[in-house]
């Protein structure tokens, strides 16, 4: 079942200089990393999807042509994207089509999250009893330790306050500003905590990916 009252909205803005360039642009097999995210929200469900592009932007659209074309994908070319991440954020949400009850926010440097995880984020985010506005993945870090990571799924609700942020002001801000709104999910997913911003961290991400099975280089 399609989830269209909620949308994917993927930040890929960042020049990603520890990476060695856009990580839009990164390769995971035969997808880049921009295509990879758009696919694991189309198979958790979502139809709508937001992105936003910024540094090298005809580079990550000619790159990503037959992804950001297809249905339900909206691009964004936010030419302020230095100013800092919350700037991106705020240009997706202020593109975000009127109905969307909900935004999946997912960093394209997230690329080995599992569809399931963002399955379980929402059915959270859509269970009556919660009524949560913010709903963030839980899962064990490499030493054990519960850790929070992305995708993070956002209520309508909350746009305001995030639009009121600083371009650089950290998202975290708003989390803790009522702890009794936001809903904490058990994923089990390593994936999210792995922000690809290095070689090293490109290495924990495949081998996560190919313990699930993937083959890829």
């Amino acid at each position: 079942m399609k989830n269209a009252d909620a949308v994917h909205l993927v930040l890929a803005a960042g020049a990603g200089r520890r990476a060695g360039g856009p990580k839009a642009l990164a390769r995971w097999g035969d997808e880049t990393g921009l295509a990879r995210v758009l696919r694991l929200g189309r198979e958790a469900g979502l139809a709508r999807a937001i992105v936003v592009i910024g540094a090298r932007a005809a580079e990550v659209q000619a790159a990503g042509a037959t992804a950001l074309a297809a249905p339900g994908v909206a691009t964004v070319v936010h030419d302020g994207w230095e100013a800092g991440r919350t700037s991106s954020l705020q240009a997706g949400l202020a593109a975000s089509p009127a109905d969307a009850g909900a935004i999946v926010l997912h960093p394209v440097d997230h690329p080995a999250v599992a569809p399931a995880t963002i399955t379980a984020l929402l059915e959270r985010w859509r269970a009556p009893a919660e009524d949560a506005a913010i709903v963030l993945p839980q899962a064990p870090r490499a030493d054990g330790s519960p850790g929070r990571g992305h995708p993070i799924v956002i209520d309508r609700r909350v746009f305001e306050e995030i639009a009121a942020l600083g371009p650089d002001e950290p998202l975290r801000s708003v989390i803790h500003a009522d702890r009794g709104r936001v809903a904490i999910v058990e994923v089990g997913d390593a994936g999210i905590h792995l922000d690809v911003n290095d070689a090293a961290a490109r290495e924990r991400a495949l081998a996560l990916l190919r313990s699930r099975g993937e083959s890829l280089r």
